[in-house]
């Protein structure tokens, strides 16, 4: 009985390791362009993950324009009730010691919805 719950233990910490993994190279395709539109990429330019691991990610954010600005994001997960996630996040501006911009909390839903991806342009 015990190799069992030691087997569904290590499924489950693979499977948590491979979401995280798919979310990372999610969010490191859209801030590069590759998959969503051509402002989720520009506004996600200047993000840089920091520290991911379950539950938490930590992010550095270099504002585009005023690249003398740059904030840090950390998100946390708080809870989790089926489908749907409670999540903290944080904004913080590195420039001034970390000084708190921004915080929130949020319930996120997860689904299958792909959102449709727009076509390339053929050049004439």
């Amino acid at each position: 009985m015990k190799a069992d719950t030691s087997k569904e233990e290590a499924q489950s910490m693979t499977m948590m390791h491979l979401q995280l993994q798919r979310s990372l190279k999610w969010l490191d395709d859209v801030t590069h362009g590759i998959i969503g539109y051509e402002l989720e990429s520009r506004s996600l330019a200047g993000l840089q993950v920091i520290e991911a691991r379950t539950g938490f990610l930590r992010c550095n954010f270099i504002v585009p324009l005023l690249a003398s600005d740059e904030a840090e994001i950390e998100a946390k997960v708080k809870g989790n009730k089926g489908k749907l996630t409670s999540m903290a996040v944080e904004v913080r501006n590195k420039s001034s010691g970390g000084q708190l911009i921004a915080s929130a909390t949020q319930w996120t839903a997860a689904n299958d919805y792909r959102s449709p991806q727009p076509q390339s342009r053929a050049k004439l």
